[in-house]
């Protein structure tokens, strides 16, 4: 899972200036649909933009998460030295474990914004 994270990262690394413009865009048109409304929201296109920009933040913590190699450790050094390397290990799978609860949870949010939109309730 790690090794798939780390793919990803590197090839969302690149992608930060587009991610940033979509969350700015995203929270445009939050603002917008907010503020720029004759009195009615639309909570359903409020609901697209910030599924959009949970999304973005979402890929750009990866990219910013995950772009260094998960560390390694020496089995011949010392003890304190591996202590360190073995609980930033056991640190960046917690990471790696919310961060996959936090795509699921992006998902669900993502087909209920789907099916709200299509006029249904989710």
């Amino acid at each position: 899972m790690l090794a798939f994270y780390n793919r990803l990262a590197k090839r969302l690394y690149g992608l930060r200036p587009i991610l940033w413009a979509l969350g700015a865009l995203a929270v445009g048109a939050f603002g917008s649909v907010l503020f720029l409304s004759d009195g009615s929201i639309n909570s359903a296109y409020a609901l697209l933009s910030v599924t959009i920009l949970l999304w973005t933040a979402w890929l750009l913590a990866v990219a910013h998460s995950f772009a260094e190699s998960a560390p390694m450790f020496d089995p011949a050094a010392r003890i304190w030295t591996r202590f360190k390397a073995k609980l930033k290990l056991g640190l960046v799978w917690a990471h790696t474990l919310t961060m996959t609860v936090l795509f699921i949870l992006a998902l669900v949010m993502t087909i209920r914004t789907i099916g709200i939109l299509l006029g249904g309730y989710g």
